[in-house]
């Protein structure tokens, strides 16, 4: 089942190049930390070097987000799932996109490996309750 989250998704991509603009000041103080917070394309990727790792995806139309936390000790699923009721267009960007970031060897092949994820337009998000 989808639930609707209480996001403004002008206020997260808002947030994320406000972040963007703080961490690259803050990488001129501290460079060990420039991997932390990254644009690549249209994807917003965060990586705190302890095993949480994030990315969002601002498309023309949609918006992605998966994020992984290898300390949360959850039973690998497939990724797909947390896309259940999405838009194929949304699982489809999903796949080329957002989900290449978390990607993990699992049992001996490489998968996305993530613990939560939201997805919607620039209207409305949403996540599989």
């Amino acid at each position: 089942m989808c639930e609707k989250i209480k996001i403004n998704p002008q206020k997260l991509y808002n947030g994320c190049i406000f972040m963007a603009v703080a961490h690259a000041v803050t990488v001129g103080e501290y460079p060990e930390l420039d991997y932390e917070h990254s644009w690549d394309g249209i994807n917003y990727c965060m990586n705190n070097s302890r095993g949480c790792r994030a990315t969002i995806t601002f498309d023309k139309k949609y918006i992605i987000a998966v994020f992984q936390d290898v300390s949360a000790k959850m039973p690998y699923q497939d990724a797909m799932n947390y896309f259940k009721g999405a838009p194929k267009a949304i699982a489809r960007l999903a796949k080329t996109e957002t989900l290449l970031y978390v990607l993990e060897n699992i049992a001996g092949e490489t998968k996305p490996y993530i613990t939560a994820a939201f997805w919607g337009t620039w209207k409305e998000l949403y996540s599989v309750s």
